[in-house]
């Protein structure tokens, strides 16, 4: 009843002319509303969350495209985030939050509103395009925004798992779904056109806008480098540990069979009975097994396959790296890199407290993706490389070998082909490649893991699941990051990038000891003979 009260009264007040609090300090009028936002909890930022950037795709707009959210005067309280997108809790989920088909919301962070063109930093989540969302803690961006008051953060929710990366083509009435395996990716699109229809009220500059985002998000930025409908939404892209290759064909959706799956765990024969299951039905069915899921203790059908579609009539190409050869995406500056030890990250996912505890599912596991058909060039790739120096290596010396193997042919070569095809395009567009090395200092095993690099990037300096977070790197680091949105060079007081190029192939290298390097074709012995394999 308060809450209502106050909203009348914000009315009244702007109706009448007399709302200069409102409209002037902490307020904002968009396409869509008026939106008031506060200071964040820990910092003076002001934070405005849980603004809806299109109509909420719920009831007759379930599974389909994203529509603009429709113009209004109405004022809204924009205090807290949203609920995550729809999703079943993934096993290494480290916080967890109600869900909802309700999630095309948006957060802002901004030190004031005084400011004009701020450069703008659009930051997509990870997740496996399956689970997460903006509300986790390690995405705050609150310390990023108070360390730097010159640019703004913008952090986007899009559709996941189910709801967002579905093939329905098989099912009687899909034919009406033809944009369900790649609803995430336009929910982005429709996200990306709401921060440049409205940002410059923030103080923001719409001319000037980075998109970054790690896992998945990194793919997401990839590849909305590759999509006509995205050009011109954004001036440059970072992308982390995930780029082009996250991506299925139709064959990958229908061998998966989680369509199929998903009529079986409710019951289903047509797309009129999925359109009309609650949320809770739809979630217990991503938690329903499926023998098609390998990997023991993460089961569900929510597993089998959420990467979108390309090929066969999707807005992505089947060959998406060829399309920024071509020059989509020319004048865009690229930077995009990949963590020493990503696939370590995925021992959490089978709750493991300590490597020793189930290590066999680990070393199936990630022999499973680490194949290489042709045993010579294994064995050639094997025999350069060197286990770490932590106190499993020496007891586990041929899983982490396979671990690195895993990791190049997931994240690092699909990261170096991405940035060949842009160099390729012989644009504009300047290209810069990193390596991260930083262990977390959590445990013994973890490494340089997936995601280690999240809470450097964002400067959050408290983030302890991966362990401590060093203070000069996290300066150093998201600097770079803040830098490159500033003007497109990453280059620092602390480190130099020279951008990447096909014969000296510089990187920049981020060592454990919190150096930054740049080093001419790291690991290049490893690049060779992986190379062609990436297609």
């Amino acid at each position: 009843m308060k809450k209502c009260i106050v909203s009348i009264v914000i009315i009244i007040l702007v109706v009448l002319g007399l709302g200069t609090w409102y409209v002037s300090d902490k307020t904002v009028k968009c396409n869509n509303g008026i939106f008031m936002g506060k200071n964040a909890d820990k910092t003076d930022v002001l934070a405005f969350k849980g603004i809806p950037y299109a109509q909420k795709p719920v009831g007759d707009l379930r599974w389909k495209a994203p529509l603009e959210a429709p113009k209004s005067n109405k004022p809204h309280f924009a205090f807290k985030y949203n609920t995550l997108a729809l999703q079943n809790n993934s096993p290494y989920d480290f916080e967890e939050f109600k869900t909802s088909e309700d999630c095309l919301k948006l957060n802002i962070w901004t030190s004031d509103l005084k400011g004009k063109n701020k450069p703008v930093m659009v930051y997509f989540h990870g997740g496996a395009y399956g689970w997460e969302g903006i509300p986790y803690s390690i995405y705050d961006a609150q310390y990023l925004v108070n360390e730097y008051k010159d640019i703004i953060v913008v952090s986007i929710d899009y559709r996941v798992n189910l709801m967002g990366f579905s093939d329905f083509s098989d099912i009687t009435g899909g034919e009406n779904f033809k944009d369900a395996p790649y609803l995430g990716i336009l929910d982005c699109i429709m996200g990306l056109k709401w921060v440049n229809q409205n940002i410059e009220k923030f103080g923001g500059d719409p001319n000037n806008i980075t998109i970054f985002g790690e896992s998945a998000g990194g793919g997401i930025v990839s590849i909305l480098m590759t999509l006509d409908d995205a050009q011109g939404l954004f001036k440059r892209v970072i992308a982390q540990s995930g780029t082009l290759n996250l991506t299925s064909s139709l064959a990958d959706f229908k061998a998966k069979g989680q369509a199929k799956a998903f009529l079986d765990a409710t019951g289903s024969k047509n797309m009129d009975d999925l359109m009309k299951l609650n949320e809770k039905q739809i979630v217990d069915a991503m938690k329903q097994p499926s023998k098609n899921v390998v990997v023991e203790g993460v089961s569900g059908v929510g597993y089998l396959n959420n990467m979108p579609l390309k090929g066969s009539g999707s807005i992505i190409a089947e060959n998406p790296y060829k399309v920024l050869e071509n020059g989509l995406s020319k004048d865009v500056d690229l930077m995009i890199g990949t963590n020493a030890d990503e696939f370590r990250y995925w021992i959490l996912e089978m709750q493991q407290d300590t490597l020793d505890k189930n290590f066999e599912t680990y070393s199936l596991y990630i022999k499973a993706r680490a194949q290489l058909a042709d045993k010579n060039l294994r064995n050639k790739y094997m025999s350069v490389i060197t286990t770490d120096n932590d106190k499993y290596s020496e007891k586990y010396k041929d899983i982490w070998k396979n671990t690195e193997l895993g990791s190049d042919l997931w994240f690092r070569m699909p990261s170096i082909k991405t940035a060949e095809s842009h160099i390729k395009a012989n644009g504009k567009g300047k290209t810069y490649i990193y390596y991260y090395e930083k262990r977390c200092d959590i445990n013994d095993w973890r490494g340089a893991a997936h995601a280690a690099e999240l809470p450097y990037v964002f400067y959050n300096l408290n983030y302890k699941e991966y362990g401590s977070v060093d203070k000069e790197l996290a300066k150093n680091l998201s600097n770079a990051w803040v830098n490159f949105a500033r003007t497109g060079n990453p280059s620092t007081d602390f480190a130099q990038w020279t951008q990447y190029d096909l014969k000296d192939r510089n990187t920049m290298v981020i060592g454990n000891d919190n150096s930054m390097t740049m080093k001419k074709d790291y690991k290049g012995i490893q690049r060779q003979l992986l190379d062609g394999l990436i297609k």
